[in-house]
């Protein structure tokens, strides 16, 4: 049997000695031919030629950037192979594959591991000649005496579209790994690779990067974090990068990045798996502010404020393979601010029914316990700051001591299921509103800042406002806890029953009037009238606060699940809707501006209430007196064209007029609907006095009703002070400070709408509806009836 031979030295190689093949990847060929070694690819060396060859590939001085770079192309090799082998001893050739075949039956030819990583559609290029690979041998000796060190993942090459990267160090023995190749991707950005360093900054900080970091900048920024690269734990919070460490890692990035196919392989899956799971993922920065306010109800900056501050510093609720802990936040705020159902959150977030209830559950116990204290509840706020939210029309129009403050009290209704159970379907009953639901208290200050909110109560006979007050008042650490003696509350109606017990109290009560329907009043007098107004100026403010809760967050909004009445086990019984609530209450007060500040025209409705407060109306003395004759034929028909000496008004003036802008809202509905019955907006003057008006404006509430009205024209005045009285006769047509909204429709038409030949565009649903009433069309009338 032939004896084997060192390809390197030619000396033999006893059967006792161990043999080396030179059988890893071509990139091992490409690091000998670099050392000058012309030694075949898969050839057999001793173990004195591989020493050697560690100790020079290990050497600290090698060969210059230049040098250092090495690209081997398929072609060049294919043609030095040829000349290899055209060259070699038919003798030695024939040991050597009789020995390939006994030890490396598995191992791949060298043409065909050539082919792997390179373009197979070039031709094959003659190779220089021995004495060519000799001379560049020389100079890379020469050179590597004096060249700096280069490591391995900076040696690479590039021509012609091939390359080939040495990234890690090659063990030149027969039980080495085999080493896959890195593509060069040239359409993506990377950061240079480093092990031993943070590659953000110069710190030797070697913490290794989350899986979860590297593919942020992969779907961000579109960067290639090298998988074994380091950085300090400063640049990390919550598994990412923060931003500012984002912005650094930009700055330093370049074009092209170098992948192994595994690493490839990895990467896509990880990001194709992310856009199966997760199709809204919070954890990107990829959601505008603006879809951040659609899909939870506030700001992108609110919402992060909002998670690093109670979410992150509570230490409550931690990240977990099925989310993290921004989805988790975000999926709550998704479900009050959309109010749909845990199925279609599963959908948008990649998630099963089950962990979309479980995150919502555990956000709810980490807002409650951490977040809502902070800004909801009679013990986080103070009276000084109670003042600070109180505007300068509330303390003057109520003439409100410093020592005292003014709270707005209402009940707001929130819509649940009918119950099987026959006893939670009679409590939760409204008679009133013919429906199930239950009530939540709402105590609010003038500028709309929410105090407190008591919920969830029933909603029976036996839970109305004034007894649901009461029970608070009862609670010595509840409401009454800061309310003093002398202090303010501003109330609707159904508090009637408790004025007497809140006057025992010492407090100050403004509530609207009643109509005294044992006496069959059917308006109010004007004081009644004028009294109400000043309430209803300022009680506004906890209506808008009802209506921006179900703006908001549409899940109360909606006919609410029962079980969402309760959750815990039997031992602590909690409500989930009173928990949900509370939540929202207090994110409008963390991130929603007030509603009511210190205005410039607050003096100008200071002034108009002390003025007109106990003005003697003149025009309805004399209508009550019977000193005007009512009859029509006292009074000539006019069309709206003939008066010009009606004044010209802006809409301030009339603002002025109403102090409010709910009259003039309505009173452009009033006149869509009078011009359609009667385009010539017909009028009548007194005969008697011409500058009296008398007008029929039908009521919005039923059709055979109509309200009669009459203005007073002064004609020795300009501009609004030309219409120094008026009176209606609905309920609160005897008022001085404003007026209804039946006189405002003729002032805003004559005064204003028509000078300006603008058409009232309010939208109507009465045309599309079908109406029973009416004969139908090509059946004749006798059947019809």
């Amino acid at each position: 049997m032939p004896h084997t031979c060192c390809a390197r030295d030619g000396k033999r190689i006893s059967s006792t000695a161990k043999k080396i093949r030179l059988t890893s990847q071509p990139c091992i060929w490409n690091a000998i031919q670099y050392f000058g070694e012309d030694v075949e690819f898969g050839k057999p060396i001793c173990e004195g030629c591989r020493e050697e060859l560690r100790r020079k590939y290990t050497k600290r001085n090698v060969a210059s950037s230049s040098t250092s770079r090495i690209s081997v192309h398929r072609n060049q090799r294919v043609a030095q192979n040829n000349i290899n082998t055209e060259n070699e001893d038919r003798t030695v050739e024939q040991t050597d594959t009789v020995d390939n075949s006994n030890a490396h039956n598995s191992s791949t030819p060298l043409n065909e591991q050539m082919q792997q990583p390179i373009n197979s559609g070039q031709q094959s290029e003659p190779q220089p000649s021995p004495s060519a690979t000799e001379s560049r041998r020389d100079s890379q000796k020469r050179s590597a005496e004096s060249e700096e060190y280069i490591p391995p993942e900076a040696q690479y090459s590039q021509s012609n579209g091939s390359l080939l990267v040495l990234n890690e160090e090659f063990e030149f023995s027969s039980d080495s790994k085999q080493r896959e190749i890195k593509y060069y991707v040239e359409e993506i950005l990377s950061v240079p690779g480093t092990e031993r360093k943070c590659f953000i900054c110069p710190q030797n900080s070697r913490n290794k990067i989350p899986i979860g970091a590297i593919d942020q900048l992969v779907i961000n920024n579109r960067i290639v974090v090298p998988f074994n690269n380091r950085c300090c734990s400063e640049h990390l919070k919550d598994g990412h990068f923060t931003e500012e460490s984002i912005q650094r890692i930009v700055a330093i990035s370049r074009k092209g990045a170098f992948l192994t196919p595994k690493e490839l392989g990895d990467l896509f899956n990880r990001i194709a798996d992310k856009a199966d799971r997760h199709r809204i993922d919070f954890d990107s920065n990829v959601i505008s502010d603006n879809e951040y306010k659609i899909l939870t109800g506030i700001s992108k900056d609110n919402f992060k404020t909002l998670h690093d501050e109670f979410i992150i510093k509570s230490n409550t609720l931690k990240n977990s393979k099925n989310r993290s802990t921004r989805n988790a936040l975000a999926i709550f705020l998704a479900k009050l601010r959309l109010g749909v159902a845990h199925e279609f959150l599963g959908f948008l977030f990649g998630m099963d029914k089950r962990r979309i209830s479980d995150a919502i559950t555990s956000v709810t116990s980490a807002l409650e316990e951490h977040f809502v204290p902070k800004y909801l509840g009679h013990p986080h706020i103070t009276r000084e700051d109670i003042k600070a939210h109180t505007p300068d029309l509330v303390n003057e129009l109520y003439k409100i001591d410093e020592d005292n403050i003014a709270l707005i009290l209402d009940g707001t209704y929130i819509y649940i299921q009918k119950s099987q159970d026959h006893q939670t379907q009679c409590q939760t009953f409204s008679m009133h509103k013919h429906r199930n639901l239950v009530k939540a208290m709402m105590v609010v200050l003038p500028d709309g800042y929410i105090v407190e909110a008591e919920a969830m109560y029933k909603s029976n006979a036996k839970n109305n406002d004034a007894s649901i007050l009461r029970h608070m008042f009862e609670d010595p650490e509840g409401i009454r806890s800061f309310v003093k003696t002398g202090d303010h509350l501003i109330l609707d109606r159904g508090f009637r029953d408790i004025i007497e017990y809140l006057a025992q109290q010492g407090i100050n009560i403004h509530m609207p009037h009643f109509l005294d329907l044992k006496a069959k009043q059917k308006q109010f007098t004007p004081k009644q009238a004028n009294e109400s107004r000043t309430v209803t100026m300022i009680r506004w403010v906890v209506e808008a606060v009802n209506g921006r809760i179900k703006q908001m967050f549409q899940f109360f909004d909606k006919e609410v699940h029962n079980t969402y009445l309760q959750f815990g086990d039997s031992e602590n019984k909690t409500c989930k809707l009173r928990s949900f609530f509370r939540i929202a209450c207090a994110l409008i007060n963390a991130f929603s501006p007030p509603l009511s500040v210190n205005k410039d025209w607050h003096r100008m409705l200071l002034d108009k209430v002390d003025e007109r407060m106990n003005l003697n109306n003149e025009l309805r003395n004399a209508i009550e007196a019977k000193q005007i004759n009512l009859s029509y034929l006292k009074w000539s028909k006019v069309g709206s064209d003939s008066l010009t000496e009606f004044p010209v008004l802006s809409e301030n003036d009339i603002f002025e007029i109403t102090l409010g802008v709910y009259q003039i809202n309505n009173a452009k509905f009033y006149a869509k609907r009078h011009l359609e019955e009667d385009p010539s907006f017909q009028l009548y003057f007194y005969k008697e006095n011409d500058s009296i008006i008398r007008a029929k404006i039908h009521s919005r509430f039923h059709n055979g009703q109509h309200h009669l009205l009459w203005i007073k024209l002064d004609n020795t005045a300009e501009g609004r002070a030309r219409i120094p009285y008026y009176y209606c006769k609905c309920k609160v047509g005897a008022r001085d400070v404003g007026c209804c909204s039946h006189i405002t429709v003729v002032i805003w038409y004559l005064g204003y709408w028509r000078h300006t030949g603008k058409t009232i565009h309010r939208m109507s649903f009465s045309s599309v509806l079908l109406d029973a009433a009416k004969t139908n069309i090509g059946m004749p009338e006798d059947v019809a009836e």
